[in-house]
Order: C-alpha cells, then sequence, then structure tokens
C-alpha cells in the first residue's frame, strides 16, 4: 500500500437526479439554478428517439426494463445501448440519464456489433444507475469513440464480458479523454475491468477521478493507465497545466481460476510516460494483488 501527495485533487458532489439540482465538482460549478430543466420519462420503446433530442439541463429517467430487444425478447433493429455522440450539457447545466435507484432495473443489452454505452464527441453528461449485460459480446459496455470531456459515470451494474482479457468494461481509448468521473460502479468477472488511454501512448487520460468502484475476478487486468507520448493535436479546452488523476477507494479482486490465456496480470497497472506525462496519484492503496508501475 502506497499514499502519494496528489497535485490537483478533483471533489465531486453526488448529483442529484431531478431539475433545480445543486451541481458541483469534476468541472461543474458551485449550486446554480436551472430553469429551463426538464425531466423526461422513457421507456425501451422510446428512448433512442428522446436521446437525440436532449438539451443541456435535462434528465432522463429510463423505466426498467430490457433496452434492445422487442416484447418478444428479440434484438430491435435499433442500434443498441446508448448513443451518447454529439450530446453536449454544459458546466452549469449537464445533461443526466438515469435508471431508477431502486426497484426493478433498467438493463442495457449488449451486442457485438456496438459498444454498448459510447462516447464521442460529447461534454457534462452524466450516466447513472443503469445496469449493462453485455451478453458475452466482444464489444465494451462503456466506451470512448472521439473526443469527451466531463463525464460522470456512476451507479453502473456491469456484468456478461467474459470471454476474453481484450472485453473492457470502461474503455477510454479512442481519443483524447479528460475530467472524467467513474465512481460507485460493480463490474463483475470482466476480461479488463477499466482501461483508461490508448496502449501506444496516445488518446491521453488526464484530470480523471476513479474512486468506490468494485472490480470482481477479471481475466486481465482490474485497472489499466496507460503512458503517454508527447501530445499532437490538443482539442480545445483539453488541459495542458499538469494535472492530477486521482485514483483512491477501489476494491480489486481476482482469483485462479480466471488467468489469462496471453499470461497472468496484476490487479492494477499504470504505465510510465514520456515528455508529456502527467501525474497519476494513488491515494489509498487498492486491494488486491498488486500495483504494477507506480509512478508520480
Amino acid at each position: 500500500m502506497k499514499r502519494l501527495v496528489v497535485a490537483v485533487l478533483f471533489v465531486v458532489s453526488a448529483l442529484p437526479v431531478l431539475a433545480h439540482a445543486a451541481l458541483a465538482g469534476a468541472g461543474f460549478p458551485r449550486p446554480t439554478v436551472i430553469d429551463a430543466a426538464r425531466v423526461i420519462r422513457a421507456t425501451p420503446v422510446n428512448y433512442l428517439a428522446l436521446v437525440a433530442k436532449l438539451r443541456p439541463g435535462d434528465t432522463l429517467l429510463l423505466a426498467p426494463g430490457n433496452y434492445g430487444v422487442d416484447w418478444t425478447g428479440r434484438d430491435t433493429f435499433d442500434a443498441p445501448g446508448l448513443p451518447l455522440q454529439g450530446l453536449n450539457g454544459t458546466a452549469a447545466a449537464p445533461i443526466i440519464i438515469t435508471g431508477p435507484e431502486s426497484g426493478p432495473p433498467a438493463i442495457l443489452l449488449g451486442r457485438s456489433t456496438h459498444n454498448t454505452i459510447r462516447f464521442a464527441n460529447s461534454s457534462y453528461v452524466i450516466v447513472r444507475n443503469l445496469h449493462i449485460d453485455n451478453r458475452q459480446t466482444i464489444a465494451a459496455a462503456v466506451a470512448t469513440e472521439g473526443v469527451s470531456h466531463h463525464i460522470m459515470v456512476e451507479h453502473l451494474t456491469i456484468y456478461g464480458l467474459g470471454q476474453h482479457q481484450q472485453i473492457v468494461a470502461i474503455s477510454c481509448v479512442q481519443g483524447p479523454t479528460w475530467n472524467w468521473t467513474v465512481r460507485d460502479n460493480l463490474i463483475i468477472n470482466p476480461g479488463t475491468g477499466m482501461y483508461f488511454g490508448n496502449s501506444d501512448g496516445r488518446w491521453p487520460f488526464v484530470a480523471g477521478l476513479v474512486e468506490h468502484n468494485v472490480v470482481r475476478d477479471s481475466i486481465g487486468y482490474n485497472i489499466e493507465f496507460k503512458h503517454q507520448v508527447a501530445w499532437t493535436g490538443i482539442p480545445a479546452g483539453m488541459p495542458v497545466e499538469p494535472t492530477a488523476t486521482v485514483i483512491r477507494y477501489n476494491v480489486l479482486t481476482k482469483r485462479s481460476a480466471y488467468v489469462s490465456p496471453d499470461g497472468a496480470r496484476p490487479t492494477s497497472l499504470s504505465c510510465a510516460s514520456s515528455a508529456a506525462a502527467r501525474s497519476l496519484a494513488l491515494e489509498v492503496g487498492e486491494l488486491g494483488s498488486g500495483i504494477s508501475s507506480l509512478v508520480s
């Protein structure tokens, strides 16, 4: 267990679901009143049409049920999951998409053709209180597919991912990503639990907060942070000053029965960076089989 000094600490408050919410932390300003906010109720039949029409301050409430199949249980012809592409709230009025806080869940069903929740050119979006059953497909449960920032992913339960080490529950590898908060999620028997930054050092993940997650019985890594090469083509708004990604209070477990055929992997991997290094801090030691290449 190690404790490192954190250069910049992002403190994110729990954000209420309803309009006129008090919003603070992770890039959101101090409490403000959202006069134009709407609370919109959705079902598996109409939710995709409603997602496309969301505007800053909206809350989309997904009813309990299975999303991605029709009443007979067959896959629909629509693209599955949550396509959060070109969806932008604001710092004072984020867009919130949530399932029920208790009782029967809203379940997003995975398919091999699409990542289940997918972000591209999106910002100030909060996704919470959903189940993702990836149905043993080859796609990611949550993934970036382009630039995204000021995203909060919390209170998700993710399962059905365990066929291969390369199948990832939460994947931020396709485009620069900053000011993400990933917290209070339960990930069960994934190939890899969370993967931040592309494997070749491009598409950095910076200024993030990863806390209070439980990742159980991964085949590969529970959490992996990749190295960074010198940045090129920095998107507008991406911080260029030193920042910190904080990893704290996560519970990571592995079992010998889930050893990867590509070789054993530790619970956590944090790779050293080159000229464009940003600080990565493990504030409280993670629980699990080991920490590899931890750097400050």
